[in-house]
């Protein structure tokens, strides 16, 4: 999927700009990896995997299938 038009990226921006005290280091921290793995994640560089979407949607107060709907619970 081109990084540039990723549904769940797009998602997982539009809910972290909601929350200004949530930083990437804050993030960094509650999600146990490293300040520069948020910011690639964010941009694309990384790709999603189901356990980062599980670990961000926990952090961002959404269900794992708000962010990817092909997810099953």
């Amino acid at each position: 999927m081109d990084k540039g038009t990723d549904p769940r990226l797009t998602f997982i921006k539009e809910r972290w700009v909601n929350r200004p005290e949530l930083t990437q280091r804050t993030a960094a921290s509650e999600l146990k990896i490293s300040q520069s793995a948020v910011c690639q994640y964010l941009n694309g560089t990384i790709p999603l995997n189901y356990a980062i979407i599980i670990k961000i949607a926990k952090l961002l107060n959404v269900s794992p299938v708000d962010i990817d709907s092909s997810l099953k619970f």
